[in-house]
């Protein structure tokens, strides 16, 4: 698999990641995906995350294509991923959450990967 490929997942997963942080860090949207409730105290946690993934995303769309196509690029996968977890969110709450979580942790293990070629 090549290093190109790899960097695209893990921007799609941590995109994904992020925006979930950000949706899960609302208490109605949190409420949804963890029925017996959430802290506070988690929702800000989920808010920092958030925000730590989507910058990640950015920093690495904009190593791997430059900054002109990096934030054009980031912008439209962005903006797919949005409309993702609205449908996903609005009928089944929970399989957003897992297919977040899934996404995040492939992209991670594909790190691996990345250091044996």
């Amino acid at each position: 698999m090549s290093v190109s490929l790899i960097n695209i997942i893990t921007i799609l997963a941590c995109i994904l990641g992020g925006m979930m942080g950000l949706n899960l860090s609302m208490e109605r949207h949190a409420k949804a995906s963890f029925p017996q409730g959430i802290s506070k105290k988690y929702l800000h946690i989920f808010y920092c995350l958030g925000w730590f993934f989507l910058c990640i995303a950015l920093y690495l769309s904009i190593a791997e294509w430059g900054v002109g196509i990096g934030l054009t690029a980031w912008f439209g996968i962005l903006t797919v991923i949005v409309g993702l977890i609205i449908f996903t969110q609005s009928y089944r709450p929970q399989i957003a959450l897992n297919m977040a979580l899934v996404l995040i942790f492939f992209a991670l293990g594909l790190q691996f990967f990345r250091f044996n070629e």
